[in-house]
């Protein structure tokens, strides 16, 4: 193993010991023995106090002054804020993220807020925030080990996608947010990534069908087109990812996933030049991202093979715009201009994302299952 692919591998493998190295390490379990310091607002009455546990509708705490051992119920309809000591370098993590070292800024992150995490769903709380940060990172770095290993990298993706799902799925509880339901649905994508399909499309069923407008709606169709590109469905898949795409107002992280998925289902269709141009899109619009690598392996392979320089039957721009444009010469002249690109052709799994089996890959990861 290279001395990058060990770094890496140390630092997932930290990072997953510090979020899912038991789901207790994340639960009430954690907290209960001293408690995690925070302070409560309800009404007029600021305070701070060790919480202990969530146990339904009652938050359980310790008064500084009081010995261990003493707790006292409050009922977390009449708290109105929770505001808890979340100290890590926020520089420190957006170099990570900038760099797109995913497993140190999930580190960086988590490592500071990890026993908050249990009472994410207390009103107004101020490691929702950060939670979700790292949620994000530890999705990303399952996507970026999809893209460099491919099959190879499977178990090690799941791990990543493992830590993502648990914390969203906490984080799902937060129902006094919009995040709440974007976390949920987060995890069935996270659970979709990770092969799990059955248990999301279960998931996705519980979910409510958010209305044009709602944060959610994208997400939403989003995860109904994940689910239908693994279940072959492809013409609906495409349609639910221009679902994604056009309405989407709130997740802009979600633009370029759902791009990319529709740019898979058109190759599966066999419309190969729908899918060399929305390729072309992804990696002009968004280059030096994991969904833009991806996109510049996969116009790569389509344009090596071939397959998108025969004829259009019907060219929608000329019959319309009286356009007649030479998109194979406009993105051989873009491929040629990416000097920083992949020199291999991607290897792609209808299956999933479709990733490069890169040999050197630089995320091998080993840690306990989340």
């Amino acid at each position: 193993m290279s001395r990058e692919n060990h770094i890496a591998s140390l630092l997932l493998t930290a990072a997953l010991g510090i979020v899912c190295a038991a789901p207790a390490a994340l639960g009430q379990a954690a907290a209960a023995a001293t408690g995690v310091l925070a302070r409560v607002t309800s009404g007029n009455n600021d305070r701070d106090m060790y919480l202990l546990r969530v146990d339904g509708d009652k938050l359980y705490v310790r008064p500084l002054d009081a010995p261990p051992g003493i707790a006292i119920a409050l009922d977390v309809a009449k708290i109105d804020k929770v505001n808890f000591k979340v100290d890590y370098s926020r520089a420190e993590a957006f170099r990570a993220i900038r760099s797109r070292a995913w497993a140190e800024a999930a580190g960086v992150i988590i490592a500071a807020c990890r026993p908050m995490i249990a009472f994410i769903e207390l009103p107004n709380n101020n490691v929702l925030e950060p939670a979700l940060e790292a949620a994000h990172d530890f999705w990303m770095l399952g996507i970026q080990i999809q893209r460099l290993q491919g099959d190879k990298g499977a178990d090690a993706a799941a791990k990543a996608f493992g830590a993502a799902q648990f914390i969203y799925e906490r984080a799902a509880r937060a129902n006094w947010s919009s995040q709440g339901e974007i976390a949920g649905l987060r995890a069935i994508l996270c659970q979709i990534q990770a092969g799990k399909l059955d248990p999301a499309v279960e998931a996705l069923k519980n979910m409510r069908e958010p209305q044009l407008g709602d944060a959610a709606y994208g997400l939403y169709w989003g995860a109904k087109a994940e689910i239908s590109l693994r279940q072959q469905a492809y013409r609906d898949a495409v349609n639910q990812a221009v679902r994604a795409v056009v309405f989407d107002n709130k997740d802009g992280a979600l633009f370029p996933e759902a791009l990319f998925l529709s740019a898979r289902c058109y190759e599966e269709l066999l419309e190969v030049h729908r899918a060399r141009d929305v390729y072309y899109e992804i990696a002009r619009l968004f280059p030096n991202t994991e969904w833009g690598d991806l996109a510049l392996a996969h116009l790569r392979t389509l344009m090596q093979n071939g397959s998108s320089r025969e004829p259009e039957k019907v060219n929608i721009a000329k019959v319309f715009f009286g356009l007649d444009e030479d998109m194979n010469a406009v993105v051989d002249k873009f491929l040629a201009s990416v000097t920083a690109a992949p020199k291999r052709a991607a290897n792609t799994n209808a299956k999933g994302t479709g990733a490069t089996n890169a040999p050197n890959a630089k995320a091998q990861v080993t840690g306990e299952e989340p």
